[in-house]
Order: C-alpha cells, then sequence, then structure tokens
C-alpha cells in the first residue's frame, strides 16, 4: 500500500512539475518557443587578437524595430560569460550591415574588435532569441584582427 501511494504521488507531482516547466514564461514566450542556435571557434593562436561579428538571416517582414539576443561564450576550461544584445534593425543600413534577397534580409553587426582569446582550444557561442528561424540563421563570425587593428 504504501509502495502505490508513493507511486500515484511521485506520478502527481511529475505532471504538475511538467506543467510548470511548459507554462514557464520568458518575455512573454514559452521556454517551448525560444530557440537557440551554437557557433564554435577553435582558437590555436592566443596571442593573437580577434574580430566577433554577429550576423542573421531574417524574414523580409521581419516588423520588430531589434532583434533580441542573449549570448553565453564559454571558454576552453569552461568558464561562462553572457551578454545580452538588442541588435538594431535599420532598413537604410546605417547599424547593420545588410544585404536583401527578396525573401530573406541578410544583418551583419560588429560586436568586439580586437579582443583577446587568452585560452587555446574551443570556444562555444550560444545564441538564444524568441523568434523561430531555420537553423543557422543567427550566428558568431570569428576573424583574426588585421595587424592587431580593428
Amino acid at each position: 500500500m504504501a509502495l502505490g501511494t508513493t507511486i500515484g504521488k511521485n506520478s502527481i507531482l511529475a505532471l504538475i512539475l511538467l506543467g510548470l516547466l511548459s507554462s514557464c514564461v520568458e518575455g512573454g514566450k514559452r521556454l517551448s518557443d525560444v530557440i537557440f542556435f551554437y557557433d564554435s571557434y577553435l582558437c590555436e593562436d592566443s596571442l593573437s587578437r580577434y574580430d566577433l561579428s554577429l550576423f542573421a538571416r531574417l524574414p523580409q517582414g521581419y516588423g520588430k524595430s531589434s532583434l533580441d539576443v542573449v549570448m553565453v561564450v564559454t571558454t576552453p576550461s569552461g568558464d561562462k560569460y553572457s551578454d545580452t544584445l538588442m541588435l538594431p534593425i535599420t532598413r537604410s543600413g546605417i547599424e547593420a550591415k545588410t544585404f536583401n534577397s527578396g525573401i530573406w534580409t541578410d544583418y551583419s553587426w560588429r560586436y568586439r574588435w580586437g579582443v583577446s582569446m587568452p585560452q587555446k582550444g574551443k570556444w562555444k557561442f550560444f545564441l538564444k532569441t524568441d523568434i523561430s528561424l531555420p537553423k543557422g540563421s543567427v550566428g558568431v563570425v570569428v576573424t583574426k584582427s588585421q595587424n592587431g587593428k580593428g
């Protein structure tokens, strides 16, 4: 009798927790609506400087004034750093470089210029946004700075 009661209580608790998790809200969106994108960069030269840019491929009818992104950077040793960004969306290309294909508009933003990556190994970039986009639509581009300049 005690075993059946415990299983019944555990089942009810599991259903309640599942309901709570599926109804969690972040910025008016359920957790299941939040999209994660992933990029990585293998740093083999920890003495050089690097430029980081962000890119996004947004649908032609995207109507918001910014793309809201949370980026989590994980170092090769496992340290994590987070940044919350509001990337401006413009039709004139003043704040972002753009390319319009008619269906999509590609955007590029300078994020950080001339930064060091003091650890050799794989740097991971996780980007979170609340809009539904195809895989690979948001990401990070890492390039070595030319002559240490941005």
